[in-house]
């Protein structure tokens, strides 16, 4: 491992003190995603709570065991995030063969809106959805089933 990778095995965090859009101040927090995506890097948004505490205000794409809501402290000297509260939301993460037809994102989205169901996506390849507790995905489930079924995609809870 070079200097630059190890580097990277602990989070950066970048504050945006006015951020445009968004509720202020927010962090970014860096987090390696090796043993998921190799040369990767993923980019948390943070909500500053401030005594060392932030909520993630995204929907992780990578970085397993965290979810949309939770409540992370940080560490000052940059160590890694440790959950500090759990909001009870999780992560659903869908990935589409290569030979899946296009518009599957778009197919998908009207589904998990039906419900409620936000959701953030990574080119047309991948998308996450935000389950809440208070959210039934069985309708959003029973699609992606089907489409796995017939080789269009691969998904997993991000627990």
């Amino acid at each position: 491992m070079d200097e630059t990778e190890s580097s990277l095995t602990e989070p950066i965090y970048v504050v945006h003190v006015e951020p445009a859009g968004w509720p202020a101040p927010l962090r970014k927090a860096y987090v390696w995603v090796e043993h998921k995506l190799p040369g990767h890097v993923e980019e948390l948004w943070l909500s500053d709570l401030g005594e060392g505490l932030a909520r993630i205000v995204c929907v992780p794409f990578w970085t397993d065991g965290l979810a949309r809501h939770d409540v992370v402290a940080l560490d000052p000297a940059g160590g890694p995030i440790r959950v500090h509260e759990r909001s009870g939301h999780r992560v659903l993460r869908v990935l589409f063969t290569p030979t899946a037809p296009t518009g599957l994102t778009e197919a998908l989205v009207p589904v998990a809106e039906f419900d409620g169901i936000p959701h953030e996506h990574w080119g047309d390849q991948f998308i996450v959805f935000d389950i809440a507790p208070s959210t039934d995905p069985q309708d959003l489930v029973g699609s992606l089933d089907k489409l796995k079924a017939e080789g269009h995609l691969i998904w997993e809870w991000g627990d």
